[in-house]
């Protein structure tokens, strides 16, 4: 998301977010068929536990480039939107390149 109102493009000031698989421990599906045969059938999930706490989160693997040259740094920011960790950015061809730690959710591109 732009921070600054300009196009991705040419904006000084970029928000990530990053969403993720969010389930409670213990979560379990399994493959259903519904509707009469001859008749349209549709395949689907059945959930079979909701699981209880802790939530379980799947490991984010991300990596983002933007056509923005402009761009000189990236930080991690907690879930409050304090900042923790510089992220390495590569520049090539005009565009700007990360890779996201595993645990970010959020991030500021400036």
């Amino acid at each position: 998301v732009s921070m600054d109102g300009k196009p991705l493009t040419e904006s000084k000031k970029i928000l990530v977010q990053v969403g993720t698989v969010a389930r409670p421990t213990g979560w379990a599906t399994r493959d259903v068929t519904w509707g009469a045969k001859g008749k349209g059938q549709a395949r689907g999930k059945e959930i079979v536990s909701y699981g209880r706490p802790p939530w379980r989160l799947q490991i984010n693997d991300v990596a983002l480039t933007l056509d923005n040259p402009t761009l000189t740094s990236a930080t991690a920011l907690d879930m409050n939107g304090v900042p923790t960790n510089p992220i390495p950015i590569q520049h090539t061809n005009n565009q700007t390149t990360l890779k996201l730690p595993p645990d970010t959710q959020y991030a500021i591109l400036q």
